[in-house]
């Protein structure tokens, strides 16, 4: 019997984007690749049998799924595996014969059997290497790789932007400020299904204008954006595969942020975030905030946009954490709901830019 690793699904992975998998709490899956995605961590691949008998494969979080004990590997009948990462068969392996008795290394021919070649013989000259060619000092160096936008620290991706580099990411900016001019009443943003060649189109029109240091346009990105559950999935997903969480980028952080929802408290672990990080908060936080002052149309409240944005800024690393990190959430957007009241701009307020430099910033995700 095959080998194979089982997970059953702790908490549920809606899986819209392309590549994805979409998990149901309690459902078995086939864990094929742990080794993670593009880099990214906790990223795993797997598969699993659907009910009109074909399969379905792809990627989801590690941290959704529970491995299966040996016990309840047992009860499945399915052979316990202690390794996912089996060592390779020697590519010479197929060529040994099956008996037993056959030795594994064969004893070397007796030197007495075959005389060395004469010593200046073809066969001893063509042996001999051939000196190792000089390198050439006026060859063109290997052009480093192309900077990648998704899947990539933070730091690192706002460092590629050069001398021009912003408080966050242009495809942070870009996607909140299309969202805020034209989909802030659409009824469940964020939760509705996305055309997948879509997102992907216009995640290529962002990663093509980030290794040229561009952003794009109005005028280019409303093509790609007709529908706006486009770029709010893109959005997602940038965060999403963002090599640690946004709100949690060290275990220690986590562990702080579930133990309290007291504001005071929050700001203060806020504040030890990293800069890149608290700019994008204070961007995305304001922005939700209003998006839940809306939710008459939207039907996107607090506590909806903290179930959608749980799993993505902070995802729970166990399952019993998953209200505590609502909670966080739904306090971060709730703190800035009565500024969103108040406003009647829909545009952002003006400070902090997303555009501006971040020295002397202060973290306002909790206003207290």
């Amino acid at each position: 019997m095959e080998n194979v690793i089982l997970a059953r699904c702790t908490i549920e992975f809606e899986g819209n984007a392309e590549g994805e998998l979409p998990l149901k709490k309690g459902q078995i899956v086939v864990v094929k690749d742990q080794r993670g995605k593009a880099g990214a961590e906790g990223i795993w691949r797997g598969v699993y049998k659907q009910g009109d008998g074909t399969f379905a494969r792809g990627w989801f979080p590690s941290h959704y799924v529970k491995i299966l004990d040996e016990e309840e590997m047992k009860k499945k009948k399915i052979k316990v595996v202690k390794s996912s990462h089996p060592p390779p068969t020697p590519s010479h392996a197929e060529s040994l014969p099956s008996d037993s008795s056959t030795p594994l290394v064969p004893t070397p021919p007796s030197p007495m059997h075959t005389p060395d070649p004469p010593l200046h013989s073809e066969s001893s000259l063509a042996s001999i290497p051939s000196p190792r060619a000089a390198p050439d000092l006026f060859a063109p160096a290997t052009p480093l790789p192309a900077p990648k936008l998704f899947s990539t620290p933070l730091d690192k991706v706002l460092d590629a932007y050069g001398h021009a580099r912003p408080a966050v990411p242009h495809i942070v900016a870009d996607t909140l400020a299309y969202l805020e001019g034209c989909a802030m009443h659409v009824p469940n943003l964020f939760r509705g299904s996305a055309d997948k060649r879509a997102i992907h189109d216009l995640k290529d029109a962002f990663e093509a204008a980030y290794k040229k240091q561009l952003r794009l346009r109005p005028d280019e990105l409303s093509p790609l954006s007709s529908d706006p559950n486009v770029p709010a999935s893109l959005l997602k997903l940038f965060l999403y595969y963002l090599p640690s969480p946004l709100l949690a980028p060290t275990p220690d952080t986590y562990a702080r942020l579930v133990a309290t929802t007291a504001p005071r408290e929050l700001n203060a672990i806020i504040a030890t975030l990293p800069e890149p990080n608290q700019a994008i908060g204070e961007v995305l936080f304001p922005f939700l905030a209003r998006l839940a002052v809306n939710h008459q149309d939207n039907k996107l409240t607090a506590a909806v946009l903290a179930a959608v944005f749980a799993p993505v800024l902070l995802p729970p690393r166990d399952p019993a954490d998953s209200a505590s990190v609502a909670k966080v959430i739904r306090t971060l957007i709730s703190a800035h709901a009565t500024d969103a009241r108040l406003s009647t701009l829909p545009s952002p307020a003006p400070s902090p830019s997303p555009y501006s430099g971040g020295e002397g910033r202060e973290s306002r995700l909790v206003h207290l």
